[in-house]
């Protein structure tokens, strides 16, 4: 093989691998089917049983006003960081 054959491959080797790479970077991510959004809420102590119903209950309302959302109201009370919480997912 002479220099020149070998300078050509190469070069085609080098094209052929970036152009590849580019290919690959170009390779977007679309829009994500499901979102998960949890919220842990601290409730203070002052805060009375009836509130907090009043509360979890203008969450559901307000979830049931938007199209799309799935109707799924989970609490269950955690120990996060030391803190009694109530999580939401």
């Amino acid at each position: 093989m002479t220099m020149s054959t070998r300078v050509a491959l190469v070069t085609i080797f080098m094209a052929l691998t970036a152009t590849g790479g580019w290919l690959a970077a170009q390779n977007k991510c679309g829009t994500p089917k499901t979102i998960i959004h949890v919220s842990a809420i601290q409730w203070k102590e002052s805060v009375s049983a009836a509130d907090r119903k009043q509360g979890l209950d203008s969450v559901k309302d307000t979830a049931a006003k938007i199209p799309g959302i799935k109707k799924r109201l989970d609490p269950r009370p955690c120990e996060c960081s030391g803190r009694d919480t109530t999580m939401h997912s």
